[in-house]
């Protein structure tokens, strides 16, 4: 058992990943970078709860990614394995918590309790339905629920695709996170990209309205 150090693109200021909930996720988004390790495994990866792992002692002063391998609030994910990871966070109430999801209604769930330090994040990677590219709600939905979170927010636009400036804009504005992240297609999975010009208006549009906007390092071969 182990907190992971954080490696890659991944947010700077995440300290580690810490994976309770295991095994494919029923997203199922092409882009995502652990269809190298299911693949790699020649296995469907049964999703499961690591129970060891929360017996594991988080520390202090970390900011830790929980969930960083699939999304542990997706539909198919048991409830009760949220709580239990939830309640091993709440007992280490000295460290910051970022908790990312594509289903961000599964945040508001009366029953789940947060600990007070944590981040809330969704992916809203273009203003356009890509139903043939992720099994998810949609970008306008996510956005939605994500503004009904009392809490830190964040969106996080990664990889990010071809978009309508205006439309995505609207989109981010519903969902009023605290700060954005952009990056781009780390795995190269030919995606429908924007153009350098693109990006630079979204990126100039979304400061204009008062927003931290924070970059991957990957989003350089955008620009």
């Amino acid at each position: 058992m182990a907190l992971n150090k954080r490696g890659g693109d991944m947010y700077a200021f995440i300290t580690h990943t810490w994976n309770v909930v295991r095994g494919r996720c029923v997203h199922n988004c092409t882009y995502c970078y652990m269809h190298k390790i299911w693949d790699w495994k020649n296995t469907d990866d049964e999703l499961r709860i690591a129970t060891a792992e929360l017996d594991l002692n988080l520390g202090v002063d970390k900011f830790i990614f929980v969930g960083s391998s699939t999304d542990m609030f997706a539909k198919n994910v048991p409830i009760d394995w949220i709580k239990r990871t939830l309640a091993a966070c709440v007992k280490h109430a000295n460290n910051k918590y970022l908790f990312q999801s594509k289903n961000p209604a599964v945040f508001t769930a009366p029953d789940l309790k947060f600990p007070s330090d944590s981040v809330f994040v969704t992916t809203i990677e273009t203003n356009r339905d890509q139903v043939d590219i992720s099994d998810t709600p949609s970008p306008r939905e996510r956005a939605i629920q994500l503004r009904k979170v009392r809490g830190r927010r964040m969106v996080n636009i990664e990889p990010i695709m071809d978009f309508d400036l205006d439309e995505l804009v609207k989109l981010i504005m519903i969902a009023d996170p605290e700060w954005i992240t952009i990056g781009a297609d780390s795995m190269r999975k030919d995606l429908p990209e924007p153009s350098p010009m693109k990006v630079q208006s979204l990126i100039k549009t979304l400061r204009g309205k008062d927003y931290q906007v924070r970059f991957a390092k990957n989003l350089n071969r955008l620009l």
